[in-house]
């Protein structure tokens, strides 16, 4: 099936006028009342939806960009194939359940976190039925959590062309697209690492700070009755916490972790793993950090914003636990043991504080 352009018999980037004309041209032949040709009736329902589309300013607006990424695909893949051999094509699997069933299926592996076998059905419903929008979203989802903007962006044009009631996807297209501009000046590239490497380096000069103050600090214990949090202060307490505050605002400032809203919830509308993790690390980080690495390594479920956002708690954590041997008042096994989980409560604060600023 060609374009909605072929389809109407003009050519891209033709005016408005144009298409309206064409359109009634087909309508003076083929309208049902006017045409006994039993395929009339299809060319006149193929035509209306090709005009629905093309006379919508935002519609044909974004019809053309899902044309122009599609162009951009194909050129790819036609470099591609003239640099690499090409394999003996296989079999086409037989189908197995019907559409309906399988985009259920689809929707319970990704919300459980399986996104092997998520991405490799999404990939399989993208050829079987090419025009359901549910696949492209969960493709577009799995390829954001990996940091691969471009690809996401594209998937995301898609299901927002198929699905336009869905909101999502078109306001996670537009996120992505200015997000994955790269640019060839050497200015602007000069830059955008001096903002990227600025807020880090300032979290850490701080932390190093807290670290200082937590090793030299001569505060009363604030729990002394509690057994495993009996050494904390209430100045440690503080420190843990705002120090995970300043990291996760910079780590967003700099624009090394994705929006928070992306990585907890999916274009679907449903929690992802990274935020029932959330719920886990304020019992116990480490546990929260296992699972997240356990399920990474079994599923090839990491997201790369998450996987920083615990990198970096785990530094701190791990830093201020060596502090606390030079303090006379903390006990460095209750601050490794338990100091992350205020720093992770911080540090996902700090980062949803500072997607709010960020455009």
């Amino acid at each position: 099936m060609g374009t909605y352009y072929e389809t109407l018999g003009v050519k891209r980037g033709c005016p408005a006028t144009d298409i309206k004309s064409a359109y009634r041209k087909i309508v003076l032949i083929h309208h049902p009342d006017r045409s006994d040709d039993p395929k009339s009736s299809a060319i006149f329902m193929q035509a209306t939806e090709a005009y629905e589309v093309l006379s919508d300013v935002e519609r044909r607006r974004d019809y053309d960009r899902v044309l122009f990424l599609e162009d951009q695909k194909r050129e790819q893949v036609r470099v591609a194939m003239r640099a690499t051999p090409q394999p003996k094509p296989k079999a086409a699997p037989k189908p197995k359940e019907s559409v309906a069933v399988e985009l259920t299926r689809l929707v319970q592996l990704f919300s459980r976190g399986r996104l092997a076998e998520a991405e490799s059905l999404a990939d399989d419903l993208m050829r079987r039925a090419p025009r359901e929008a549910i696949p492209y979203g969960v493709k577009a989802d799995i390829l954001r959590s990996r940091g691969n903007l471009v690809e996401a962006s594209r998937m995301y044009a898609y299901a927002a062309q198929y699905d336009p009631r869905n909101p999502t996807y078109q306001r996670r297209h537009e996120e992505l697209i200015s997000a994955a501009q790269v640019t060839t000046s050497t200015i602007h590239v000069a830059r955008d690492r001096e903002a990227r490497s600025g807020p880090p380096v300032v979290a850490a000069v701080l932390a190093l700070g807290a670290g200082i103050y937590l090793a030299v600090a001569a505060e009363t214990p604030l729990l002394p009755q509690i057994p495993l949090i009996s050494t904390f202060t209430l100045g440690s307490l503080m420190v843990l916490f705002l120090s995970g505050v300043v990291g996760g605002a910079s780590l967003a400032m700099g624009g090394w972790v994705d929006r928070h809203d992306a990585t907890a919830y999916t274009a679907l509308g449903r929690h992802t793993p990274t935020f029932v993790l959330g719920f886990i690390a304020l019992v116990n980080f480490w546990a929260a950090a296992l699972l997240y690495l356990f399920i990474g390594l079994g599923q090839r479920g990491f997201n790369y914003s998450t996987s920083r956002v615990v990198g970096f708690v785990a530094g701190l954590t791990l830093l201020f636990s060596l502090c606390a041997f030079a303090s006379d008042i903390l006990s460095p096994v209750q601050v490794l043991a338990w100091g992350g989980n205020l720093a992770y409560l911080g540090a996902v604060l700090g980062w949803i504080v500072a997607d709010a600023f960020r455009a």
